[in-house]
C-alpha cells in the first residue's frame, strides 16, 4: 500500500510541474505583448507630437508673406528655434525638442524639426522633417505688395 501512495503522489507532482511549465511559457508570451504594446503605443504618441509641430509650422507659413515673417513667427511659437542662411528666397529654421518632444535647447535635444523654407514665383514653400518620424509640406501664394 505504501507504493500505490508513493506512486500518486509522484504523480501529482509530476502534473504540478507541467502545469507551472505551461504558465510560465503562458506568461512570457502575454509579457512580450503587452512590452510591444508599450513600444507601438509610445511610438505612436511621438508621431502624434511630431505631426502636431508640423503642423502648427504649416499654419504659421500658411499666414505669413515672405520668409522674415515665417522666422519672426515661429519665434513667437518656440523661442529656442535656430534659424541658419536666411535670407530674402531661402531659409533654413530648426526646432529642437527632448525626448518627449518638448521644445528644448540644442545641446539637450534628441530630435530636430528642420524647416526648409523657399520663396520664388509667389509661391512661399516649407518642407518640414521631424527626423525618421514624419515630415510635410506646405506652400501659400504670396500676393505681391503694392509699391
Amino acid at each position: 500500500m505504501k507504493t500505490a501512495k508513493a506512486h500518486s503522489s509522484s504523480l501529482f507532482l509530476f502534473e504540478l510541474i507541467i502545469s507551472i511549465l505551461f504558465f510560465s511559457v503562458a506568461a512570457a508570451f502575454c509579457v512580450q505583448f503587452i512590452v510591444k504594446a508599450h513600444t507601438i503605443s509610445s511610438d505612436t504618441g511621438l508621431l502624434g507630437k511630431a505631426s502636431d509641430e508640423c503642423a502648427s509650422v504649416a499654419e504659421i507659413v500658411s499666414v505669413s508673406d515672405d520668409i522674415e515673417e515665417v522666422c519672426e513667427n515661429v519665434v513667437l511659437f518656440r523661442p529656442a528655434a535656430s534659424f541658419e542662411s536666411i535670407s530674402g528666397s531661402e531659409g533654413l529654421i530648426k526646432i529642437f525638442y527632448d525626448k518627449d518632444f518638448e521644445s528644448c535647447a540644442e545641446d539637450e535635444s534628441v530630435y530636430v524639426l528642420s524647416v526648409k523654407l523657399d520663396l520664388e514665383d509667389n509661391m512661399l514653400r516649407a518642407q518640414m522633417d521631424a527626423g525618421d518620424i514624419y515630415s510635410m509640406s506646405a506652400s501659400h501664394y504670396v500676393r505681391k505688395s503694392a509699391e
